[in-house]
């Protein structure tokens, strides 16, 4: 996948995926295997970065790679419609010292072991290189590691606020998922897969963390590992499908679900004075001459 390159004659940096296996990169993130599988969209690969030898300055090097880091998230999400967390690039010490990405911010973080992937395989190639990566958010390590994807900083005017739901107490007394066993499954017993604790848990969390309609819950709910959906209630190796969720939630008694939710969530929260829940549709037309 490649975003549209920057140039302009004099120079010109791209951006591409990120590399699958990275091992100073992954262990320097901290994830798991399969979560870096389902994290890697939100990094990019710095793969081309050239300047004409007649442009060369004092630090232009590493004030373009500023300028082009400040705008690359938004570009990409624009593009790919999701934004990035983390940028990487790969430096080969026979000829560059990476001097200007140290300039710009990168932070070293060790060699390659000198592979190259070819095809479906990997070749030695006997040339490692330097990793150098360069946070996009200044939470990015706990966004790519943590066990539910949390709301992630968007550029649209029209992003609202979220909950990380990793702060939120979801089992044991006083969680989400004893507070949603009271709730009457309107399902028939036979052929059910997934319970409603499940089905239901899931949609509140993606719903906490932005989503905002069945294709959005569906499409939060495959990061979720298998620990996570087993926290959730699920005995399943794979989450709820949009079919799925859709017809348990258009089920389901809205409003009593949503009080119950709302006097949950206000009591794990801390609330400056009093909160209002209001109904955008009915507070049309509600105002006054004056």
């Amino acid at each position: 996948m490649w975003p549209p390159w920057w140039s302009n004659g004099w120079r010109c940096w791209g951006g591409g995926a990120a590399a699958l296996k990275c091992a100073p990169r992954d262990a320097w993130i901290g994830w798991t295997p399969a979560l870096k599988f389902r994290r890697l969209h939100l990094l990019a690969n710095n793969v081309r970065f050239l300047i004409l030898p007649d442009w060369h300055r004092p630090n232009f090097a590493s004030q373009i790679l500023a300028l082009n880091l400040r705008r690359l998230s938004a570009d990409w999400e624009s593009y790919y419609g999701h934004p990035l967390l983390l940028a990487e690039t790969f430096a080969g010490e026979a000829r560059f010292r990476g001097t200007c990405y140290r300039a710009a911010g990168w932070q070293a973080l060790g060699r390659t072991r000198g592979f190259a992937k070819r095809n479906r395989g990997y070749v030695l190639h006997g040339h490692p290189k330097q990793v150098w990566v360069r946070p996009l958010h200044p939470r990015a390590r706990y966004l790519l590691q943590a066990p539910l994807l949390p709301p992630l900083p968007s550029c649209r005017k029209e992003n609202p606020r979220m909950v990380d739901v990793n702060r939120l107490p979801l089992e044991g007394e006083g969680g989400l998922i004893e507070m949603l066993r009271t709730l009457v499954d309107p399902r028939h017993a036979r052929g059910v897969r997934h319970p409603l604790v499940t089905v239901v848990a899931i949609s509140v969390c993606a719903a906490l963390s932005g989503a905002r309609d069945f294709r959005a819950i569906a499409e939060w709910a495959q990061d979720l590992s298998r620990e996570t959906l087993r926290r959730l209630g699920s005995q399943r190796w794979t989450p709820p499908s949009e079919p799925t969720l859709r017809r348990v939630l258009q089920k389901l008694d809205a409003d009593r679900l949503d009080a119950e939710i709302g006097r949950w969530l206000l009591a794990q929260c801390e609330v400056q004075g009093h909160s209002l829940s209001v109904d955008g549709k009915t507070l049309r037309g509600a105002h006054d001459a004056g």
